[in-house]
């Protein structure tokens, strides 16, 4: 249902222009972050495959990341999964993209109250938040404070760090 006005659209207009205007939006996308030169291009080629896939896999509305495409259904994110792609982003120049997977978790991720602040992260999560395996996960939750260190050190923002301050000092009360 979601694709059919995408289908639509595409099926109405000239293919060329689509695809021409489709690749000069992913070549400038890969050309914003950071671009490297391999001795041998088919490592070129991998690298901007690989952040290319990164970069399909994020829900643009929510900032999640999905864990993957291969049957067509499955549009779950996993923090911890997330929380890398979040870093390989970040380490790779795409600012926008990586920051607003950390505001997924911050702003979206259903996480329990408890005495000392946000709970858990859960296992796995749909694109709007909500849990769909509901046993809180240490793993899922330890990895936020080194994913937001990560992102900071590659652009000092000292806003970003103010920003998710309360969602790193509740990871790391979080314990088994």
């Amino acid at each position: 249902a979601q694709s059919a006005h995408a289908l639509t659209w595409v099926q109405a207009g000239n293919k060329n222009d689509a695809m021409t205007s489709s690749n000069t939006y992913w070549q400038n996308w890969l050309a914003s972050g950071m671009t490297v030169d391999f001795p041998d291009d088919k490592y070129d080629a991998t690298y901007k495959r690989g952040l290319l896939a990164t970069a399909l896999h994020l829900d643009g509305k929510s900032g999640a990341v999905v864990a993957g495409m291969h049957n067509g259904a499955y549009m779950y994110c996993w923090p911890r999964d997330a929380v890398w792609a979040a870093v390989t982003l970040a380490r790779t120049g795409h600012f926008p993209e990586s920051s607003n997977v950390f505001k997924f978790l911050r702003e979206t991720a259903f996480r329990s109250n408890e005495s000392w602040g946000k709970g858990f992260f859960y296992q796995k999560y749909s694109t709007d938040g909500y849990q769909v395996w509901s046993a809180p996960q240490v793993d899922e939750t330890a990895v936020v404070p080194w994913g937001v260190k990560l992102y900071f050190d590659c652009t000092n923002d000292t806003g970003f760090l103010a920003t998710n301050y309360t969602m790193v000092k509740d990871s790391a009360k979080a314990r088994a």
